[in-house]
């Protein structure tokens, strides 16, 4: 379909989940395709994963901004917050939100003019 994306973990919850809602392989790739294409995620996939260092930064400087006191101590363990933001954002929330919360924000996103540079 694209071939500038590759496979990479991360892109299984998001397939897993929509083959569990459709139950159809057929409709879940073209699903996918629209995933990709509506939000602009080609870059999340990508070698060198452009799109998805440049959200998962700007997750992280708002995190920081938003609860200062949080990554303050995750940083005095040691923790830092891309090594989560980065597998929460390649699986677009499928790896750590429940499944309704992960398909309620997927409905937004796809109803929305949002793109991968909104995550």
């Amino acid at each position: 379909y694209n071939p500038d994306i590759g496979y990479c973990q991360g892109m299984n919850f998001v397939v897993a989940l929509l083959l569990l809602v459709s139950g159809d392989e057929t409709e879940t790739f073209r699903t996918f395709i629209r995933l990709v294409d509506h939000l602009e995620l080609a870059g999340f996939y990508a070698s060198d994963f452009p799109k998805l260092r440049e959200s998962t930064e700007k997750s992280s400087e708002l995190l920081q901004k938003l609860l200062p006191k949080l990554c303050n101590h995750l940083d005095e363990n040691g923790i830092l917050v891309e090594q989560f933001l980065h597998s929460w954002h390649i699986s677009l929330f499928a790896s750590c939100l429940p499944r309704a919360t992960v398909l309620e924000l997927w409905d937004e996103l796809l109803t929305s003019r949002c793109t991968a540079a909104d995550l």
